[in-house]
């Protein structure tokens, strides 16, 4: 006689279910790409390897959420997810006219105040860090041709 199959921890069974979809979304928008070697990588290697983590990462989301007790899934707030799919909006419109440095600031800034506790000091901070971080890797060690500032390349 088997036993049904039964979900302990809604929240993770659910997470475990949105990565299996973005794994399988990565794959098929990936298909058409020359994945290669791992010592002559294609295009498409870097999203399929990604696509794969991610997948397994949710398999094993969905498997401790069918196999550990967990709370059951809260009720969607609105003011995260719009600051940070806005943030996301910001820095998508922002990067091709403003540049990197603007984009970054304004991303964080708007991402911040999801927490309704967010502090202006720590937000300017964390700003900062994360422009001064993104200069460093994109324009100095990877040498990506994108502007910093305004008009300035």
């Amino acid at each position: 006689m088997s036993m049904p199959l039964r979900v302990r921890n809604p929240q993770d069974a659910a997470a475990g279910v949105l990565l299996l979809g973005i794994c399988l979304a990565g794959i098929h928008f990936g298909r058409d790409l020359e994945t290669g070697t791992a010592a002559e990588m294609g295009p498409g290697y870097f999203p399929m390897m990604l696509s794969g983590i991610i997948g397994v990462c949710g398999l094993a989301m969905l498997v401790r959420g069918v196999s550990r007790d967990g709370p059951a899934i809260g009720a969607v707030r609105l003011r995260p997810l719009l600051c940070v799919l806005g943030s996301l909006m910001a820095f998508f419109v922002m990067i091709a006219w403003a540049g990197l440095v603007p984009s970054v600031v304004a991303m964080t800034f708007i991402a911040a105040y999801a927490r309704p506790n967010a502090r202006l000091v720590e937000t300017l901070v964390l700003a900062v860090v994360a422009a001064v971080f993104a200069v460093l890797v994109f324009i100095e060690a990877l040498h990506l041709p994108m502007q910093i500032w305004w008009g300035a390349q």
